[in-house]
């Protein structure tokens, strides 16, 4: 059996960041990927067929020249239809963490409620790699600062 290996992931909160103990953990020791939820202060609808960029006020700067990907929950794509869009985040991105999501139910079906707090992705640090994640405060994070900075969602071209 191949080992992990533990790989510090340094991380700031921003102001809007929402309090919640699953928040950037893994649920069991074994499980691939670490949980990331809503920083939201108010509800947010999602009806069949709309998407959406959910806050998370999370910023990550990996140890390691890492890369993560997005994934569904699986509760949230099998139970309510609700999936992850756009899943990879570069090594040398330093912006907040924003998930889009998509609600795949038909039209005429009930809308989605994302409240705030709620688990809404599970992101996954390649294998053999796992993330220990290090707070740190917003002046220590601006300097793992890197070329690409905070500019993401098309930045580098069409």
């Amino acid at each position: 059996m191949i080992e992990t290996v533990n790989t510090i992931v340094k991380f700031t909160k921003m102001e809007h960041y929402v309090e919640n103990p699953a928040n950037l953990s893994y649920a069991t020791p074994d499980a691939a990927c670490f949980d990331i939820c809503a920083a939201i202060s108010e509800p947010v609808v999602l009806r069949p067929g709309e998407h959406a960029g959910i806050p998370t006020a999370v910023k990550l700067a990996p140890e390691n020249p890492i890369w993560f990907r997005v994934n569904s929950r699986s509760g949230l794509a099998i139970k309510h239809g609700i999936i992850t869009i756009a899943g990879i985040i570069d090594t040398d991105y330093r912006g907040e963490l924003i998930i889009g999501l998509l609600n795949t139910n038909p039209a005429g079906e009930k809308a989605y409620i994302i409240n705030p707090g709620d688990k809404i992705a599970q992101v996954e640090v390649p294998f053999p790699y796992k993330a220990v994640f290090e707070e740190v405060s917003n002046e220590e994070f601006e300097s793992y600062a890197t070329c690409r900075g905070e500019s993401g969602f098309g930045s580098t071209g069409r």
